[in-house]
C-alpha cells in the first residue's frame, strides 16, 4: 500500500481523535459526565470525520478513485490510530482531573444500586458487593483502556461502512 494513503489515515485518526476527545470535554464543560447517557453520541462525529477524511483522500489524491482494499486500509489505519490516540488523551485527562474517575465510580455504583433495587432478583447484595469493590480497583488507565477498546470494536463496523460508501472502483 501507499506510504501516502497511511499518512493520511494517520492524519484523519488524530483528527477524528481530537473530535471524539472535544465532544468528552465539552460535555464536562456543561457539567455532564462524558461516560454516561450522552457517551455513544460521539459515533456521527467519529463517522463523519472518518467520512470527510476518507473522502478528501480519494478526491485528492486519488482522482476520485479508491479501491475497496485501500477504503479498508484507510479505515483501519484511521481506527488504530484514533482509539490509541483518543486513550492517550482521556488517560492524561484523567490524570489531571481525578474527579471526574471518581464522579464515574460513583455514577456506576448509583446505577447499581438503583439496578439492585429495580431487579433484586438479578442484582444480589453478594453481586452489588463483588460490583463495588471492583470498582474501587478502577484507575485512570483501565478506564481510559476501556474507553478505547470500545471505541476500536465499535469504530471497525463504522469504518467498514463508512468504507463501503466512499469506494468507488
Amino acid at each position: 500500500m501507499e506510504k501516502l494513503l497511511f499518512l493520511k489515515a494517520a492524519q484523519t485518526g488524530l483528527q477524528m481523535a481530537a473530535g471524539i476527545f472535544g465532544y468528552a470535554f465539552f460535555l464536562q464543560i456543561l457539567g455532564q459526565s462524558p461516560f454516561r447517557e450522552y457517551e455513544f453520541l460521539y459515533l456521527p462525529i467519529y463517522a463523519i470525520l472518518l467520512f470527510v477524511g476518507m473522502y478528501g483522500f480519494r478526491q485528492k489524491h486519488k482522482a476520485g478513485k479508491l479501491k475497496g482494499v485501500e477504503a479498508i486500509s484507510f479505515g483501519l489505519t484511521a481506527n488504530l490510530v484514533t482509539c490509541l490516540s483518543y486513550g492517550v488523551l482521556l488517560w492524561i485527562w484523567l490524570q489531571f482531573f481525578p474527579q471526574i474517575l471518581t464522579d464515574y465510580k460513583e455514577m456506576v455504583v448509583a446505577y447499581l444500586n438503583e439496578a439492585q433495587k429495580a431487579a433484586p432478583e438479578y442484582y444480589s447484595d453478594e453481586f452489588v458487593a463483588a460490583a463495588q469493590k471492583d470498582l474501587t480497583q478502577t484507575t485512570a488507565l483501565t478506564l481510559a483502556l476501556d474507553k478505547a477498546s470500545k471505541l476500536w470494536l465499535i469504530g471497525m463496523v463504522i469504518q467498514m461502512a463508512v468504507a463501503l460508501f466512499v469506494k468507488k472502483n
